[in-house]
């Protein structure tokens, strides 16, 4: 029979490295609303006709659905245990509301600068290019890129996917490197290989969040208000 030291060591093991095993469940679960995105535009695609254009309505609401789709299977595969461990969303302090306000524009100035360099190495950022005044598409954008996705993105990548890697052992800057590329490199198929660049250079800073205050709200906060002006601001002022 085990000691009740054996069993108190076997609990805190059990609580500081609850996601140990779920670097698959993580890696898959991060890339899965582009993959599950992609099949249904494809979907669309395919009853509407080849020759259609995909409408931004199309594209927000198909991300967000996924999106959400692949965050519900996350919680039904986790423990309450892990999924505590993977989505640490706790009320920020003050500190962390105030670091989150500083990193804001460094975050959008290190996109400029991401964006800049793959420039200057021939690659073109795909631009944002839709109207505000159509109803249905910003209602889209909205349920898409702004409610969704900064919550479930934060969740998936700086949440269950960082805490993965550091449960497995690996240094902060080894786990945010891992976080920050595979965040960057699904934008892919969105911004091109000038976006990757820019989504890198601005992922740095809710990963730092994240890291710094072991608390998902500030890179929450960080990701919400970016998205915000991103999506509205910069596409009503034309700057898009």
């Amino acid at each position: 029979m085990p000691s009740t030291s054996d069993l108190t060591a076997e609990s805190l093991d059990t609580t500081v490295e609850p996601l140990a095993d779920r670097i698959v469940l993580a890696a898959v679960a991060a890339v899965s609303p582009i993959l599950l995105t992609s099949l249904l535009i494809a979907g669309y695609v395919g009853l509407a006709g080849p020759d259609t254009d995909i409408p931004r309505t199309v594209i927000d609401t198909a991300y967000g659905v996924s999106a959400l789709v692949v965050l519900g299977v996350v919680y039904a595969a986790l423990g309450k245990a892990e999924w505590r461990a993977a989505m640490p969303l706790t009320t920020p302090t003050r500190a962390e509301l105030g670091l989150t306000v500083v990193c804001l524009p460094l975050a959008i100035g290190a996109f400029v600068l991401g964006s800049t360099a793959g420039e200057l190495l021939g690659f073109e950022l795909s631009g944002i290019s839709y109207s505000l005044s159509n109803t249905p598409t910003l209602a889209a954008v909205v349920f898409g890129g702004i409610l969704v996705a900064p919550l479930v993105e934060e969740l998936l990548f700086r949440g269950l996917l960082l805490g993965s890697l550091l449960d497995r052992g690996l240094s902060p800057l080894s786990a945010g490197v891992v976080s920050v590329v595979l965040f960057a490199a699904i934008h892919l198929i969105s911004l091109g290989p000038a976006g990757v660049l820019a989504i890198a250079g601005w992922a740095i800073f809710p990963t730092l969040l994240r890291l710094k205050f072991d608390n998902l709200a500030g890179a929450w906060l960080l990701h919400l208000v970016n998205n915000v002006w991103a999506y509205v601001i910069v596409v009503a002022l034309g700057w898009a």
